[in-house]
């Protein structure tokens, strides 16, 4: 049995909304590069089937989606975004702040030897632990927040944890 279109859109959205939250526009454009959704998402008179965003819409505002949020912009745009996977949008926001630290450029105001050399052992510290933040969104980019992540290496993790169990998701 084929899969509907809602359901496949559904499917799609956590992808499409995995960087930012997005308009109805804007995924549009995104699903219309998917040549089989767009068999399922444009008519035979070549009109987009705008019902099915709207009606994945309503479901997010009865709560049937609890894995999206609707959000009002201060242009007054709709958005939707994905928040089912906290662990990797976290992750991501501390490996976007390690990238701006590393741009801020510290290592050309420091003139005296001693200082350069402990800024220089803080960024290299701040490098492996952007390393590490990598490999950590690549294992839970698209875990859904009740499957079961391993963490790997050491003794003491050896247990499982629901994503959404996480500490910083309390």
């Amino acid at each position: 049995m084929n899969e509907s279109a809602t359901a496949a859109v559904i499917k799609e959205l956590p992808l499409i909304l995995r960087d930012k939250p997005r308009t109805q526009k804007d995924i549009w454009q995104y699903l219309l590069i998917n040549d089989k959704l767009k068999q399922q998402l444009v008519t035979t008179t070549g009109k987009t089937r705008v019902g099915i965003l709207q009606g994945i819409t309503t479901r997010i505002k009865d709560g049937r989606l609890p894995e999206f949020k609707l959000i009002k912009s201060s242009d007054g745009h709709t958005k939707l975004a994905y928040i089912g996977n906290t662990a990797y949008q976290r992750a991501n926001y501390v490996h976007q702040l390690l990238l701006s630290i590393k741009e801020l450029g510290v290592a050309d105001d420091v003139k005296a030897d001693d200082l350069w050399d402990s800024w220089d052992a803080i960024e290299t510290k701040l490098i492996g632990l952007d390393k590490q933040v990598t490999v950590f969104m690549k294992k839970v980019q698209y875990a859904k927040p009740t499957e079961v992540f391993r963490p790997a290496g050491g003794k003491n993790k050896t247990a499982s944890y629901p994503i959404s169990k996480f500490k910083h998701n309390k």
